[in-house]
């Protein structure tokens, strides 16, 4: 008997394909999903965060990679002293890169937080709504635990371009953009 391509006379080889069918979801698959849902301007949502914070880690990762690398050499590595060499060494490679990580991970901690956020709307926004619902979400959860705001104004200028609502933009509103920044 030959049941290499004969469904009905072997119920198992049937089940077998059609379940790997059902499940077996490729990238394409889900692209194509996306574009049917939601348009084909789904599939750039939240570009803009995510240019900002391409931004913030590449010039964040180079340039603190290079500024500690030299400021560690001249405090730790005397070119001048007898019997050294032309370059420092790999402890203070190592240590200007950890550093510049901390860095660049503290500076770009905010930007990936909206970024996943506005990825999760159904529909697109940009940066500054993304970021004043975050703020209003923050601050209204800081009236209903009682917490009162501070005084603290960011930036005359950058708080009124940013203001949410009638408040300007304060310490608070923005604190919690750090809140999965935890290094150690």
């Amino acid at each position: 008997l030959n049941f290499k391509n004969n469904k009905e006379t072997h119920p198992s080889t049937a089940t077998e394909t059609e379940s790997k069918r059902k499940y077996s979801v490729g990238t394409t698959d889900v692209i194509q999903s996306i574009i049917e849902v939601r348009g084909v301007k789904s599939l750039f949502q939240s570009a803009d965060i995510t240019l900002l914070t391409s931004i913030v880690f590449g010039l964040f990762g180079f340039g603190a990679t290079e500024l500690f690398r030299r400021s560690f050499s001249a405090v730790f590595f005397d070119e001048n002293a007898p019997g050294s060499s032309d370059s420092p060494n790999e402890f203070v490679l190592l240590a200007a890169a950890a550093f510049a990580t901390l860095l660049t991970c503290a500076a770009g901690a905010p930007f990936e937080i909206l970024r996943v956020r506005s990825m999760s709307l159904v529909e697109a926004k940009g940066v500054k709504e993304v970021l004043g619902s975050f703020v209003e979400q923050n601050r209204a959860k800081r009236s209903a635990k009682g917490v009162a705001s501070s005084s603290v104004v960011i930036s005359s200028s950058l708080s009124s371009s940013l203001s949410v609502g009638e408040q300007p933009l304060q310490l608070e509103d923005i604190k919690p953009l750090w809140s999965s920044f935890n290094p150690i």
